[in-house]
């Protein structure tokens, strides 16, 4: 009788191991598969001692892949994380995974940073401290400092909107009311929308850039303007057939020729009316011999103004490694004579976001081909005064060596 229970103790204990060694091994199998990547807007946060970057990071944990006549089907578990990394080194510091409800595929959008807090759309409205990944505002805690909002604040990020100016957020709330939530105070109160009729027609025109730069996918023209003044001087970047046919107006504005060699132009400018002005052709100049591939003034994103140097010295100028979409965007700060300061090359084609803080612009792309639109693998954080960059891939989770050319 033992011999008999012994034989079946040990069957069912092979039986077992058998089991969870077939787990094991259908697990590893599919782990080649998981997806880790970012999601747009990678946040920057600075105190004295450090400076950090916060993300939203999700981990796709492949249940099932099958490939059938050159067609992929993969199930996931979906995992969301808050994430903060170095903004110096790029190296991680730590994460920390979100419980929710269910698995399902929200909304989620990082929308801006106020004081030492990261405020996100993550199923709803909340906040975290940057530093420590600690929630300290949600819809709860928001609802009880404005009982006039309760149940009114929707489940969709898109009503929510982060004003880098003053650091507030605008919410079109259930009844289509629109609310200015103080980011401090967590007080919200009644906002007015300015009307068409009280802009100007520059305030008109950058209105509409700012909007476009806002899009989930901003093509690699519509980045740069090509020419910006500093009074009294005016600056561009063309051609020189392009600067041939300028019709000598200011305005705000791409060139389209994607294979034009461009160089740093200056000239005074005279105040004609309102907001018009025209620029002196007769004193353009040419101080330099570099030539940029497609190039133009990288846009801040927040503002839809050119990039500066401190003190409103030079500009951010991004172009292009070679013609065609195979060329990668370069990076390189310029001064106001059109000399270049230090050049990076980002190694991607295409950005998915940047975002500028003045001591640093952070970069997010990606150049893993497994990874479908806006999720995003690369994170570049550049030094603006040096040009010093580092890299983290979150696909790997692990930092690269960044590219700074001579």
């Amino acid at each position: 009788m033992r011999l008999v229970t012994k034989i079946f103790t040990g069957g069912v204990l092979f039986i077992g191991l058998l089991i969870a060694g077939f787990v094991f091994l259908l697990k590893g199998c599919l782990s080649k598969y998981d997806e880790r990547y970012a999601l747009p807007t990678v946040l920057y946060f600075e105190q004295p001692d450090k400076a950090i970057m916060f993300s939203i990071v999700k981990y796709d944990e492949t249940t099932s892949y099958q490939q059938h006549n050159g067609f992929i089907s993969k199930s996931f578990d979906n995992h969301c994380f808050i994430q903060s990394n170095n903004a110096t080194t790029g190296e991680k510091i730590q994460s920390k995974e979100l419980k929710r409800p269910d698995k399902k595929n929200y909304n989620e959008e990082a929308l801006g940073a106020s004081g030492s807090n990261a405020w996100v759309f993550i199923d709803e409205l909340m906040a975290f401290n940057a530093f420590t990944l600690e929630k300290v505002a949600d819809v709860k805690i928001i609802e009880q400092k404005n009982p006039q909002l309760k149940g009114m604040l929707p489940k969709e990020n898109r009503y929510y909107h982060f004003n880098d100016a003053d650091k507030s957020i605008s919410i079109t709330v259930k009844d289509g009311s629109r609310w200015k939530l103080n980011t401090t105070t967590l007080l919200a109160t009644p906002e007015e929308e300015k009307e068409d009729k009280d802009m100007d027609m520059e305030e008109r025109e950058r209105l509409s850039v700012l909007k476009n730069l806002q899009r989930s996918n901003v093509s690699y023209t519509d980045m740069f303007v090509n020419q910006d003044t500093v009074a009294p001087q005016w600056f561009g970047l063309y051609s020189r057939e392009e600067i041939q046919k300028l019709d000598g107006w200011i305005r705000i504005g791409t060139a389209y020729t994607g294979e034009a060699r461009r160089q740093f132009f200056t000239t005074a400018y005279t105040h004609i009316r309102d907001n018009h002005f025209e620029l002196d052709k007769t004193t353009l100049k040419n101080s330099s011999s570099d030539y940029f591939l497609d190039g133009g003034f990288l846009l801040n994103r927040q503002t839809a103004e050119p990039v500066k140097g401190n003190n409103d010295d030079g500009y951010f100028i991004i172009y292009k490694s070679q013609v065609g979409n195979e060329g990668e965007i370069l990076l390189c700060l310029v001064n106001n004579a059109g000399k270049v300061l230090w050049r990076l090359n980002s190694g991607l084609n295409s950005w998915t976001d940047w975002h500028f803080s003045g001591n640093r612009l952070l970069i997010l792309g990606a150049d893993n081909k497994n990874l479908g639109s806006s999720k995003c693998n690369v994170l570049i954080s550049v030094d603006t005064g040096t040009g010093q960059a580092s890299s983290y891939d979150f696909f790997t989770d692990k930092t690269r060596q960044a590219i700074k050319e001579k």
